[in-house]
């Protein structure tokens, strides 16, 4: 009976021995692994796509459109796709902003992420994807470029909350950080694949293209589609604490 309560107690508390077990082996990872050394891209050169999605609402674009292009990096092109939306209000002075508006409603972000691509002004090594309701700090651009020529096909940055003005917020953004610890910082830092968020992650254009060009499934999860294909093409891809939307 001894035996059979130490093995139930084990069972029970596995999912917290599992942080643990991670945070070793990381830690181990940090002192004897060395990821990604093999710059592939020319870092002063890479062109960046960024591709912000909206779908019947475009209140927020402003905000995230703005500080795009406050950041420090300047070679890229935003395009914004609004999907079934009136884009009477949106305007912008900068030659880097393009809108898009589909002639036939989408519904899917997929689908959008693709109408941008098929319309990109030229060449863009490197994509982006960025939530209508994020804002980005100034070296966003600067983080994911440099994690992209360490040698990585994806980059998926930190998703943090954008207010912290409430005890709801905070709660939220408390789970968050130890979620953002566990499967994405540890997960990456113990040899594995960091979780994919949906939105602040980018990818070589060509591996994005080719893993996606032939998912039809509308409506979200389409991130989680995309780490199973990266990690089913041993992609290797990586979570980056620097880069970080809001």
């Amino acid at each position: 009976m001894k035996q059979l309560w130490i093995i139930l107690q084990f069972v029970v508390t596995a999912p917290l021995w599992l942080p643990l077990f991670l945070y070793v082996i990381s830690s181990l990872g940090r002192l004897f692994g060395k990821r990604g050394k093999n710059a592939q891209l020319a870092s002063d050169n890479t062109d960046v796509g960024i591709i912000i999605t909206a779908f019947q609402q475009t209140d927020l674009i402003a905000d995230v459109v703005n500080s795009i292009l406050k950041s420090d990096y300047t070679n890229y092109l935003i395009y914004v796709v609004a999907d079934d939306c009136d884009v009477s209000n949106l305007s912008f002075s900068s030659d880097k902003v393009l809108i898009l508006r589909p002639e036939t409603k989408l519904a899917s972000n997929t689908k959008s992420h693709f109408h941008a691509i098929k319309n990109f002004q030229r060449r863009h090594e490197v994509i982006t994807i960025i939530d209508s309701d994020n804002v980005v700090k100034q070296n966003y651009l600067t983080e994911i470029v440099h994690r992209i020529n360490q040698g990585f096909d994806a980059v998926q940055g930190v998703r943090a909350a954008r207010n912290l003005n409430t005890t709801y917020a905070c709660l939220d953004e408390a789970g968050d950080m130890l979620y953002r610890f566990i499967d994405r910082k540890l997960l990456f830092e113990a040899g594995s694949s960091a979780s994919l968020a949906g939105s602040g992650m980018a990818f070589k254009t060509e591996v994005f293209v080719n893993l996606l060009e032939n998912f039809n499934v509308s409506g979200a999860g389409f991130d989680k589609y995309l780490q199973y294909e990266l990690v089913k093409n041993n992609k290797a891809y990586r979570f980056c604490h620097g880069c970080c939307c809001i």
